[in-house]
């Protein structure tokens, strides 16, 4: 069995108003009114749509009636109208907690990743340290050496009568 996965995009106004067969200003003024989901893009307002249907922020049952009382009982239309508007809700909230998840755990595998190569940079730094203390040690010994080297090589270079008396 598969199931429909809901198509969810935003489009602009005007691409809105093409895909859900509604006026651009009806859905200019359901978004000035907080009916419907928007948001403001590069290309201006753009209204969430889900199956070619602008996403409701609130229910059939809270608007007002065109005579501004409040409803008395809501009808089967308005609830069936209403759990449609709560599945798509639940859909929309179900695909942004996947996409949240799988944002966390890229990060967490970019953290550890993070995490080993600091380890492999602080055992190579532990590496360069003890190199740089031996480095250090093989010259102290070296330059002892060459101190001693010249001092022979200005005692020989001295006439060998100056070695023979101890001058």
């Amino acid at each position: 069995m598969t199931v429909d996965r809901p198509t969810d995009q935003w489009l602009t106004v005007a691409e809105a108003a093409r895909s859900t067969g509604l006026n651009a200003e009806r859905l200019r003024s359901l978004a000035r009114r907080g009916s419907i989901e928007c948001r403001r893009g590069n290309a201006g307002l753009e209204v969430h749509i889900i199956d070619g249907r602008p996403v409701e922020l609130r229910s059939p049952t809270d608007r007002p009636r065109p005579s501004g009382r409040p409803r008395d009982r809501p009808t089967e239309t308005d609830r069936t109208e209403e759990i449609s508007a709560l599945k798509v809700a639940l859909a929309v909230a179900e695909e942004r907690a996947r996409h949240m998840q799988e944002r966390l755990d890229r990060e967490q595998g970019r953290a550890d990743k993070a995490e080993a190569e600091a380890a492999t940079l602080r055992d190579r730094a532990a590496s360069a340290k003890g190199e740089a203390t031996a480095l250090r040690d093989a010259l102290i010994d070296l330059s002892q050496r060459l101190d001693t080297a010249t001092a022979a090589l200005v005692e020989l270079q001295k006439p060998w009568w100056q070695r023979l008396l101890g001058r």
